[in-house]
């Protein structure tokens, strides 16, 4: 039932300007590691732990230094739903912070950027994939 409402909820929130009132999709309870909370909180811990912001509206490009916006009212709610509800449209958002140098090194990633796209981060999917799989396995392996 709830994922009814979320889905429905996330078509609305594609279809209608930012500042629409999206407080009955705030208050659906979901169930995330383990615990069930409002989406509210969820949407504002997913961005949080995507972007390092709780709402991100955008951020100044390295190469132009111009703006880029990406959530345009900034509201944590309604990014989530658009990410449910338009993914292709998503996909190539750069809203995922990477700031590690090593890191973006390792992942084949711009070295001068901040934040990057899924698409951004296609090429380096098999190294990913590959290393969460190590760490599952060694995780196991500690736990015996």
């Amino acid at each position: 039932m709830a994922l009814r409402w979320i889905l429905a909820a996330a078509l609305v929130a594609v279809m209608v300007p930012p500042g629409t009132d999206t407080s009955a999709a705030r208050e659906i309870a979901i169930q995330h590691e383990g615990r069930v909370k409002p989406f509210d909180t969820f949407a504002r811990q997913l961005i949080q732990f995507l972007t390092e912001k709780e709402n991100f509206r955008g951020y100044t490009d390295p190469d132009t230094g111009t703006w880029v916006e990406v959530f345009p009212d900034g509201d944590p709610v309604r990014a989530v739903l658009r990410m449910v509800a338009d993914p292709r449209g998503v996909h190539s958002l750069r809203f995922i912070k990477v700031t590690h140098p090593e890191l973006k090194k390792h992942f084949g990633l711009e070295e001068g950027r901040t934040y990057f796209s899924l698409a951004d981060l296609e090429s380096a999917r098999g190294k990913l994939t590959a290393e969460a799989r190590q760490i599952d396995e060694d995780t196991a392996t500690s736990r015996q």
